[in-house]
């Protein structure tokens, strides 16, 4: 990496989990005499970032030139430094500083800071040559008068597009942004619909209009194409491989576009969108998308008031045998989920251990989403399992949030980008989350409230707000919904329906991710004990204990059903 500053100061540059200077992992460079300090720093607070112990950005060249400082360095994406910040896929918040004064003993304090989202691994290459006899297809909102009556607005628009007579390939996809409105568009998405629409467009958030009751809402949005948001670029696809377009294929695309209007500016139209580059000059290969993700309702459910709550679930081997007759070459990946989203991440596990990550994203972003590339692609067997986990912060709602179509509700998805084209590619879970609900909350007796003979989802949901969450309590759910034995459904390409083993049966323990981290580290020290053991929830004192013969007498208790030792590991796992 490489920052360049008009300055003749120091220089600072890091990551941080949430855009601000705390819990950051910071450089810090300044050139005096031609002499380069370069040193590897952390904040702890609101004041000079600590020099760490152990120093892992390494100077590759710095100088001082026209008045500007230069300093190029590199650093591991996992240092094992505990006060370092894993850099993984998708967006890193990057925050900045400068003074114009060098340090004589301690660096000032910096007279401009600010805070970026970039994209540091998984960025995407740019194949000129590859768009000489292309064609445009364009999709854009359609010069729609942004809405004024509130500050954030999610607007759709369902386009019949032009469908060649022969088979093409889409090639590269470029973002279109009307340069009037920079300020207020936050990211869009494009998908293709299963079926033919009419064009009709509406906010994507409102069931009275006329584009959510044609149903494209709920039938188009489970299956992304391109995407762009704040900070992102063009896509282009390998020059042997195409995503095909003509007879058979779709007509019809949804676009949805995020717009921020603070001030409820009126009188505002915008055109942006997508360019897709086609052309009949076909490649070698056809690319398709695998769609990756939980059921789209009441399986995903999360309480208010919680820093972070996982939802997990496994595409099993069988599926990917009935539908990869070949090994597949992933060449980017698309994780989604919505406003509350904190994490996504999938893991691949091959003969009952992982072998990689598919893709990981701790810190992700709803308004910067898009294509990551894999480069060389990432190979899928036939017989390989695949977890996807999404991690949600709820911190900012005070009611539960439940799986949907709305950005205000929740999805968890991975939309893979890969070739050889599969004839059907989808794999859906369905933890079945109100049954898993129901069981875990009939034995809460906290606070004496009585959440016994819940059945419906909304008698569940009421019965629930009674409750005060709070992290501790979402906790202890949540590992309850992890590990009870229930059946979940797995949904493989709609027709072919499994019932996978759970927990996932085999695993080799010593090398399971959830035990330890990449480097090596312990993570199972939130439930001490053994391999299995019953844990309960002590309502005095808010904590979960652990006790092999039973739960202590006492009226206030949540008995857990019996843990195996890597799903426990699950609940306290990618908190941070």
């Amino acid at each position: 990496m490489a920052v360049e500053v008009e300055t003749l100061g120091w220089v600072g540059l890091g990551f941080s989990p949430n855009g601000g200077m705390v819990d950051s992992d910071i450089m810090m460079a300044w050139v005096i005499d031609g002499e380069v300090s370069i040193t590897d720093r952390f904040a702890v607070s609101m004041s000079l970032p600590v020099e760490d112990k152990q120093q892992d950005f390494k100077l590759v060249e710095g100088y001082e030139e026209d008045g500007k400082t230069v300093i190029q360095f590199c650093r591991q994406l996992q240092t094992c430094d505990v006060n370092d910040m894993e850099i993984t896929v998708g967006a890193v918040k990057v925050i900045y500083s400068w003074n114009d004064a060098d340090p004589d003993t301690v660096p000032l304090q910096h007279i401009t800071r600010g805070v970026k989202n970039l994209k540091l691994v998984g960025a995407t290459r740019e194949f000129p040559a590859a768009l000489e006899n292309t064609t445009q297809i364009a999709i854009t909102a359609g010069n729609v008068f942004i809405p004024n009556t509130k500050s954030t607005v999610y607007w759709c628009r369902t386009i019949r597009i032009n469908q060649p007579a022969t088979k093409h390939h889409i090639v590269k996809f470029v973002a279109h942004i009307d340069s009037r409105n920079t300020d207020y568009l936050h990211h869009l998405l494009i998908y293709a619909c299963p079926e033919t629409y009419e064009e009709l467009n509406g906010d994507c958030d409102s069931t009275d209009n006329l584009i959510s009751q044609s149903g494209a809402l709920a039938n188009c949005r489970s299956s992304i194409l391109s995407g762009w948001a704040v900070g992102g670029g063009d896509y282009d696809l390998p020059l042997e491989v195409g995503i095909p377009l003509g007879p058979g294929t779709f007509d019809t695309v949804l676009i949805e576009v995020h717009y921020n209007n603070p001030n409820l500016d009126s009188g505002i139209i915008d055109d942006s969108g997508m360019y897709w580059h086609i052309t009949d000059n076909l490649r070698t290969h056809d690319a398709g998308i695998f769609t990756l993700g939980h059921r789209v309702g009441d399986s995903i459910m999360v309480p208010p008031q919680t820093e972070s709550y996982l939802i997990s679930g496994m595409c099993p081997g069988e599926c990917t045998e009935l539908l990869f007759h070949e090994p597949i070459n992933v060449l980017a990946t698309f994780p989604h989920s919505h406003t509350v989203g904190a994490s996504i991440w999938t893991q691949i596990i091959r003969n009952n251990k992982e072998i990689e990550y598919l893709d990981k994203n701790l810190n992700y972003d709803f308004d910067f989403q898009g294509f990551i590339a894999h480069e060389p692609p990432t190979v899928l067997l036939p017989g390989d399992e695949l977890i996807l986990n999404c991690l949600y912060n709820t911190k900012q709602r005070d009611e539960f949030t439940i799986g949907g179509q709305s950005t205000l509700e929740e999805m968890c998805f991975d939309f893979i980008l890969y070739y050889p084209k599969l004839n059907s590619s989808l794999c859906i879970i369905d933890n079945q989350r109100d049954n898993t609900f129901s069981a875990a909350l009939d034995s809460f007796q906290c606070n004496n409230v009585d959440v016994n003979g819940s059945t419906t989802v909304e008698e569940l949901l009421e019965r629930a707000s009674n409750i005060e969450w709070t992290d501790t309590i979402s906790r202890t759910l949540e590992v309850s919904t992890l590990v009870d034995p229930h059946v979940p459904t797995v949904y493989c390409d709609v027709i072919d329906v499994f019932q996978p083993k759970f927990p996932l049966p085999g695993v080799d323990y010593e090398v399971f991710p959830y035990r330890y981290d990449s480097c090596g580290n312990y993570n199972g020290t939130y439930y001490p004990g053994g391999h299995t053991a019953d844990y309960y929830y002590d309502c005095t004192t808010n904590e979960p204990y652990y006790d092999p013969i039973g739960p202590t007498d006492s009226a206030n208790s949540l008995a857990i059903l019996p843990i195996a030792i890597w799903m426990l590991v699950v609940a306290v796992l990618y908190l941070f």
